[in-house]
């Protein structure tokens, strides 16, 4: 069994980049081409990584140095999906993760980028410094147009695959067959300062998923406590988006564990990676500052009436297995290294 390192934006408390985890795992542990992958997982808090993911071990992120010599041995190290490179807030980030990535690939065999969301990447140092970590990986993938036509901006010539969010292949653990959708699932966050009101005309029987704890805790009734219990929470994720009758989110992955369900989603963009998004699933997306409870309220009704067909379900089924194919072309992409 090979054993590969992955590091990301884990341990953290933040729902989508540990579907991302979750993803990544159930693919790497497929034996494909005569081989799984035994995972190690560079987490802010190890304790729990290994708790929410069953099978993985984990060591700390922190102290990279310590963390470079635990990889020694290691075949494969992972940068993981999420938006790692990118320094909407500070070049702090970018610095952090070249740092971390350049130790970690040097103690690996083979260093593979997967479904990366590049940028933004102003900062003219984070670019140059995005390029260099690139050119260090055997395999690049990235999860969408807008991130490889950056990222072949920093690293000229780079070979770079397109593929589906890793969290997309896990659609499996959905009832697509579910006959008996109700209520709303949605997903608030606040963006730079300001926060959304949602209309109270459609939220009968609605229920809130926070993406992020405790920042996205709304307290309200119904609200999915993901994180109780102490086990992996995505069967039980999964299980409750399935039964929704649609999807409404300012959060990434609340759309992305939504359309892997098959369910219809309305977005709420605060970021190009959910207008992105948006367009690939052929989805309604309102723009966070036009937001408001009414066109919310008009925009949903209009998702609930034209998604209600059996063809259209049909359709969204379609494309959640076409997406969940593509979140596995890394994993093609790391036997053919090993097949060489």
């Amino acid at each position: 069994m090979r054993k590969a390192a992955i590091l990301g934006y884990y341990g953290f408390k933040n729902l989508g980049d540990e579907a991302v985890l979750a993803g990544i795992h159930g693919m790497l542990s497929q034996a494909t081409n005569g081989s799984a992958h035994e995972l190690m997982v560079l987490s802010a808090d190890p304790e729990w990584t290994t708790q929410r993911h069953p099978g993985v071990t984990s060591i700390s992120r922190f102290g990279l140095r310590k963390f470079r010599a635990q990889l020694k041995g290691t075949d494969t190290f992972i940068l993981g999906g999420g938006s790692l490179l990118q320094d909407a807030t500070s070049l702090r980030s970018v610095f952090w993760y070249f740092l971390a990535g350049m130790l970690g690939g040097s103690a690996a065999r083979q260093t593979i980028w997967w479904g990366q969301g590049i940028g933004p990447l102003s900062h003219p140092v984070a670019r140059k410094l995005t390029g260099i970590l690139a050119k260090q990986a055997a395999v690049v993938t990235v999860r969408d147009d807008a991130s490889k036509a950056l990222l072949s901006s920093c690293a000229n010539g780079l070979s770079i695959d397109v593929c589906a969010d890793p969290a997309f292949y896990l659609g499996h653990l959905s009832d697509k067959t579910h006959t008996d959708q109700s209520g709303i699932c949605y997903s608030l966050r606040s963006w730079k300062g300001k926060s959304l009101k949602f209309p109270t005309d459609v939220m009968d029987g609605a229920w809130h998923l926070p993406m992020h704890l405790p920042d996205d805790v709304q307290g309200t009734a119904g609200e999915m406590n993901w994180d109780a219990g102490g086990a992996n929470p995505f069967p039980s994720v999964m299980s409750a988006i399935s039964g929704c009758r649609a999807a409404i989110s300012v959060r990434l992955h609340t759309l992305i564990l939504a359309a892997a369900a098959g369910r219809p989603v309305l977005a709420i963009s605060y970021d190009p990676k959910v207008d992105a998004l948006a367009a690939q699933l052929g989805s309604p997306c309102i723009p966070f500052d036009l937001a408001t409870p009414e066109r919310i309220s008009s925009e949903l009704a209009s998702l609930i009436r034209d998604t209600a067909s059996v063809g259209s379900q049909s359709m969204r089924l379609e494309l959640a297995a076409k997406l969940a194919e593509s979140a596995l072309l890394p994993r093609q992409r790391l036997d053919g290294l090993y097949g060489r």
